[in-house]
């Protein structure tokens, strides 16, 4: 056996890899006997050549009742092919999947791991899982965070009445087609694929950079029954899931009443409603049968006052049809897990937003958001295409983007600078939009302690050595939504001013700075950069220096314009004191591949001036 860490001369020639992992061979089957069975088979080969890559050997399957594992194998060999170790029944566990909003939830996963203390080594994974409908069929994702010899896919059809539509992503060759003995066989392979590239800042839809989505164009899903060939027909199935549970209870129908009669205007009246909504119910969800999909009736989640997603976007849909308000269900992938292919009408969503149409523009309304004002939406609901579902109506809409204005952050400090360098510091700042909504996110649900940490290292303090925090308020945070949240201070900056030689050397990027290590590197971009939104900060600060010194030195005022990006700043002396403005400006989360280079040249320039410090010498 070879050494520990080390490769024998024949492997390392066969596969040129002396550390991480390699998948030498992955060979899945999809097949499909009826529109309630299926079966899908992994054979998956990986080396492991060093320890920091031995969760390459596990496998998780997820469950729920239309999926479950079986017959799960698995061995680990030696370079030379002698078995070291076999996977034991012990070895595979099962767990139920239920997060901290699931009450309860039929979702589980069997899982088992495969590793040995000594590399490299080889680890075979053999397993079935039973498939009682096609809804789940099972996607394609060949490319993975490590390299990949040779990966296949095949469609084995028993039923030639079952057909199915796919969707190559960074695949361009059709697939092989086999007809034997009454079976219909379609066959996907791909040789020496790269690892995922990682590059930074992402669009969360390049998680899938080489793959295929499936879409059967007929499943059963317990009674439910469907075919998926158009959006018509996607947006049809989940109004017949839905049909019928948009009934109130008489409670529900009188206080709808007593806000409509109070004489509010529209607007008003969807205020009232969704605030309601908020402080009465709370995000939980029951997974039962297809409860995962079909939303439960408005009656029981205006009784329990708690529901998932689509729960309560159908009380809330109810209550407003009940003030005289249309409204419908949208279907949506949220933005943080990709985005929705519009033409590959499919189950493609997770979630299930509130859509209410008017003649100037339509509201939307996410009902899982405690603490949203009515008509605004979280980043991860911006910029998508989502399904609208109306009665015999489907209609793909795109939700577009917040402009950087509304994502606003505006600080006005006000700071001494006193002996041995440190800093007398106040000051209020204020938060709009998707600022104000990771504020609060951070804020809520954290304990006192916490949240005075966070202050200290994360707001204030994330650009200084230390920050001492004396005293501070906040306001609009759990009310007034639709508020701006603010946040007023006093506090201690110690060595702020670095003295020596008779100068001082200050930084008044305080609170918001491009550092040197977050401009990308000059290499040849492949991807999208991507932020989560676009946003405006807007700073000001007025220093009192000490009596005695005169500026000597300075960064220059700065006014860079791009088509992506903003940054002015701005300074004044007067009477011992510094006057200091900046603005920065990302006016889109997603640079295109042609735009990165202008981009990280502004960037570049950012950082170098907010990185830049005044000089001031004692006269």
């Amino acid at each position: 056996m070879a050494a520990s860490g080390q490769l024998p001369a024949q492997a390392e020639s066969l596969w040129v890899i002396k550390k991480g992992a390699l998948v030498l061979s992955d060979r899945r089957q999809f097949e499909i006997f009826s529109l309630n069975k299926a079966i899908y088979r992994v054979h998956t080969k990986i080396l492991i050549a060093d320890n920091a890559s031995k969760d390459y050997g596990r496998v998780v399957i997820n469950e729920n009742r239309f999926i479950k594992s079986k017959d799960i194998k698995g061995r680990i060999k030696d370079l030379n092919g002698n078995v070291l170790r076999k996977l034991k029944k012990k070895d595979i566990r099962k767990a139920q999947f239920s997060p901290g909003s699931v009450l309860y939830s039929e979702n589980a996963y069997t899982w088992a791991d495969l590793s040995h203390y000594e590399t490299p080594y080889i680890v075979e994974l053999n397993y079935e899982v039973q498939y009682k409908s096609l809804f789940f069929w099972p996607d394609w994702r060949p490319r993975q965070n490590i390299p990949v010899k040779t990966a296949q896919y095949s469609v084995v059809l028993h039923n030639p009445q079952i057909s199915f539509r796919y969707y190559p992503i960074g695949i361009t060759d059709p697939p092989d087609t086999l007809h034997q003995a009454g079976q219909v066989i379609y066959s996907w392979v791909l040789n020496d694929i790269p690892a995922r590239l990682n590059e930074t800042h992402l669009p969360p839809e390049h998680q899938l950079q080489t793959g295929i989505l499936f879409s059967p164009n007929r499943f059963r899903l317990g009674a439910s029954q469907a075919i998926f060939k158009t959006w018509q027909d996607v947006a049809n199935w989940y109004y017949r899931l839905a049909s019928g549970r948009y009934t109130l209870p008489e409670e529900a129908r009188e206080f709808v009443k007593s806000i409509v009669a109070q004489g509010l205007s529209r607007e008003q009246i969807i205020e009232q409603l969704y605030q309601w909504l908020q402080t009465n119910t709370r995000y939980v969800a029951i997974y039962l049968d297809i409860g995962g999909w079909q939303p439960n009736p408005a009656e029981s989640v205006f009784t329990n006052k708690y529901g998932d997603c689509k729960d309560l976007s159908t009380l809330m849909i109810s209550m407003l049809k009940e003030a005289g308000i249309p409204a419908y269900p949208a279907l949506m992938r949220t933005r943080d897990t990709g985005i929705v292919f519009t033409d590959f009408p499919a189950s493609q969503f997770n979630h299930v937003l509130v859509s209410i149409p008017d003649s100037a523009d339509t509201l939307w309304l996410e009902c899982t958001a405690d603490f949203c004002a009515a008509g605004y939406l979280p980043f991860s609901r911006e910029d998508t295409d989502v399904l609208l579902v109306k009665p015999n109506q489907a209609e793909i809409v795109h939700i577009p983007l917040s402009p950087a204005e509304d994502n606003a952050m505006q600080s006005l400090l006000k700071g001494e600078i006193a002996y041995g360098g440190s800093l007398l510091l106040e000051g209020e700042i204020s938060y709009t939009g998707n600022q104000g909504n990771y504020f609060r996110q951070n804020w809520i649900p954290q304990k006192n302690d916490q949240r005075l940490d966070w202050l200290r290292e994360d707001i204030l303090g994330q650009n200084v050595s230390k920050f001492e925090l004396k005293s501070y308020h906040t306001a609009n945070i759990d009310s007034n939504l639709n508020q701006p949240v603010k946040l007023s201070f006093k506090g201690r900056v110690s060595n702020f001013a670095v003295v020596s030689s008779g100068r001082i050397f200050i930084n008044p990027n305080l609170l918001n700075r491009v550092s040197r290590r977050a401009v990308p590197a000059d290499d040849e971009r492949v991807y999208p950069y991507y932020y989560h939104y676009a946003y405006s900060d807007f700073d000001s600060i007025e220093i009192e220096l000490p009596h005695g010194y005169r500026l000597e030195s300075a960064p220059q005022p700065k006014a860079i314009q791009n088509s992506y990006g903003e940054y002015r700043t701005q300074y004044r002396i007067t009477d011992n004191k510094i006057f200091y403005s900046r603005r920065h400006k990302v006016k889109t989360p997603r640079i295109p591949v042609e735009g990165y280079p202008q981009w990280r040249a502004f960037l570049k320039k950012v950082s170098k001036n907010d990185n830049s410090s005044f000089v001031f010498k004692k006269r």
